[in-house]
């Protein structure tokens, strides 16, 4: 691109749907930190071959997540597992968001009763602190 300015407005921008096609572009100049009369977007696309892949939320897809996401209920359940994160939810979760699910789910599950003492206390008392600025953010 012919522009002294940004494409894309954060390096990453990744798109989950069906909307366009492909699954993420990168703008590398916001890596830079220096002026350029040009920039480049790389578009990285979906395939079923090869490295794994970001799925596409269609009809088969969305039947499929579900199957396993019965079995994983069940897996649950038995106390065998625990699934937490992007994949196990199904959708993008930016990383702030996939931090957040993980400590619900370490608070829900009272697992914090194993990692007792002060220090710990007082990180807890941090990380909820940022997780309300984060909830706070998003209803303004």
């Amino acid at each position: 691109y012919n522009t002294s300015g940004f494409v894309l407005p954060s390096p990453v921008v990744n798109y989950p749907g069906t909307e366009v096609p492909y699954t993420r572009a990168i703008e590398y100049k916001h890596y830079l930190h220096r002026p350029s009369p040009h920039s480049v977007v790389v578009k990285e696309t979906t395939s079923d071959e090869g490295e794994p892949y970001y799925p596409i939320p269609n009809e088969k897809n969305k039947a499929l997540y579900q199957t396993y996401k019965d079995l994983a209920t069940e897996l649950e359940n038995n106390g065998k597992v625990m699934f937490v994160g992007r994949l196990a939810n199904y959708k993008y979760f930016d990383m702030d968001k996939a931090l957040e699910n993980a400590l619900q789910l370490f608070y829900q599950k009272n697992w914090y009763k194993f990692y007792m003492g002060e220090q710990l206390l007082k990180y807890k008392r941090h990380i909820d602190g940022k997780i309300q600025a984060l909830q706070e953010a998003n209803t303004h």
